[in-house]
């Protein structure tokens, strides 16, 4: 049976503060408020539930929705490279402390 590592500051492993090494609050809120965008803008039927104004043929309910499906992979790609920056921001914080 292998023992507990026991860290010098407590139960925090060795490394920089826990503030630096995950992702910022602001980028996690960003990214909450992008997919939020998302789903909102197709969950919340009254925006949409009608027939006009048409784009040729189609009436307003279908275009909207067809619109959303490129907006929808444009604001997650944003959100992919939020989030792999901050990873990656972290990742290279966390080798210069090593390196001290």
């Amino acid at each position: 049976m292998t023992q507990p590592t026991v860290h010098p500051r407590g139960d925090e492993p060795p490394g920089p503060p826990r503030a630096r090494r995950g992702r910022s609050r602001a980028t996690w809120t960003v990214v909450a408020v992008l997919v939020l965008i998302g789903v909102a803008g197709t969950l919340i039927v009254p925006i949409y539930a009608r027939v006009t104004p048409r784009l040729g043929a189609f009436p307003f309910f279908y275009w909207y929705q067809l619109l959303w499906i490129p907006l929808v992979a444009i604001l997650s790609w944003i959100c992919y490279l939020l989030v792999r920056r901050g990873g990656r921001d972290s990742r290279a914080e966390g080798r210069r402390h090593e390196s001290r």
